[in-house]
């Protein structure tokens, strides 16, 4: 029951050789079409803006810069701690704020830690072998998990520390309503993935829409509207789709750009997207609301990165980490997103205002990722992806 590297491995590669193929297909009978930009132009000017039918500008992309180039300052005053010594999945904070949640990566156990490492605790003994992730609802009092039962993939609802209702087989992404009030996961059907939207509890389970895209991930943004998202590379375009409940209607709102990737905003409904050329040679990134007909706020970022590696921290705040060198990573973002290529990463806080970086951690040899900040912004947990332990780094 436990999920080999190199079942990963080929996965990852036959994902993205079979979308590779697929893509244009797949957009000439969903999008619009839009120019593809010449190969001297640097950055991705062919992108569409917010309502899908504008081109980004083609001086409108970073120029990739170093990280040294950043304008930063130092913050002395903060101390790491290591707070498993073993791997985890899905770290969130718990449903007061106060303590850090996460599931143990052998044997699926719930664990509970204070934000200093003391007082751990075990908050359940249900055994999940396999467990690949689970997506924790905005409450943070349940989580849908997911897990490898040989080649198959099942899912289940963890409610609390011991209750749970069983999800059906072979959820490909799930995601849960900006109220906490409703799940929602895709599932194949046929040459379809569908849409079901059920409530809390996973009752009352209700397929509400279809759509010929094998491999998107959803992410619901806000009451209306759920996103789907293609498999990032940088050997394929990508985009993101929008469905409305209300409406029904299915469009494409970002894209076609290769190597997308998004982290969205849990304030508004903007996102920091990351994409490259096409090949994966360089990342650009930038702050947009693609739901947005009159994309105001769309701007470029003084950061080098990937939208995984970020997270917002408040409304007009964004923490990444930033790799010191991208050596051996291309094309990005597949060796990456395949365990090929582990990064050397600092953290930096982006002030969305002003659009500025300022230092935050500098420090040792971590690939960071699942960043999670406190409300009081105080402290900040990372997965070290060399090993998956789970860190907390207290800010002063």
């Amino acid at each position: 029951m436990n999920l080999s590297r190199t079942k990963i491995i080929i996965a990852s590669v036959a994902v993205l050789i079979i979308f590779g193929g697929a893509a244009l297909w797949l957009y000439g009978r969903i999008g619009p079409a839009t120019p593809i930009p010449p190969q001297e132009q640097p950055g991705v000017s062919g992108g569409t803006a917010p309502g899908g039918g504008a081109s980004l500008p083609p001086q409108a992309v970073p120029q990739n810069p170093a990280p040294e180039s950043f304008p930063v300052a130092a913050n002395p005053a903060q101390r790491l701690t290591r707070l498993t010594d073993f791997a985890v999945v899905a770290p969130s904070l718990n449903k007061s704020g106060d303590r850090i949640l996460f599931y143990k990566k052998d044997g699926g156990d719930l664990y509970a830690a204070d934000f200093d490492g003391k007082n751990q605790t075990k908050l359940s003994n249900i055994t999940i072998v396999g467990i690949l992730d689970a997506v924790w609802s905005p409450a943070r009092d349940r989580a849908a998990v997911s897990y490898l039962d040989g080649d198959t993939i099942k899912s289940f609802l963890h409610i609390g520390t011991s209750s749970v209702a069983v999800l059906p087989a072979g959820i490909t992404s799930a995601a849960w309503s900006p109220d906490g009030k409703s799940l929602a996961y895709t599932r194949h059907n046929g040459g379809d993935l569908e849409l079901t939207i059920s409530d809390a509890g996973a009752k009352n389970g209700k397929v509400v829409f279809r759509t010929p895209l094998p491999d998107a991930r959803i992410t619901w943004v806000s009451a209306d509207r759920i996103v789907f998202a293609t498999p990032p590379s940088g050997l394929a375009e990508g985009y993101l789709f929008a469905y409305s409940r209300a409406s029904g209607s299915f469009e494409r709102i970002f894209g076609p750009v290769y190597g997308l990737m998004a982290r969205w905003s849990p304030y508004d409904t903007r996102m920091m997207a990351s994409y490259t050329p096409r090949g994966g040679g360089r990342v650009f990134t930038r702050v947009v609301n693609p739901l947005d007909p009159a994309p105001k706020d769309s701007r470029e970022l003084p950061a080098t990165t990937l939208a995984d590696k970020c997270v917002f921290a408040a409304k007009e705040e964004l923490w990444c980490t930033i790799p010191r060198t991208l050596d051996g990573a291309l094309p990005l973002p597949d060796r990456y997103l395949a365990g090929e290529f582990a990064s050397s990463d600092r953290i930096v806080r982006i002030d969305l205002i002003k659009n500025n970086t300022e230092e935050i951690f500098d420090e040792n040899d971590f690939d960071i990722g699942d960043l999670v900040a406190d409300a009081a912004k105080n402290y900040l947990f990372f997965v070290n992806r060399r090993d998956g332990t789970l860190w907390s780094l207290r800010l002063q």
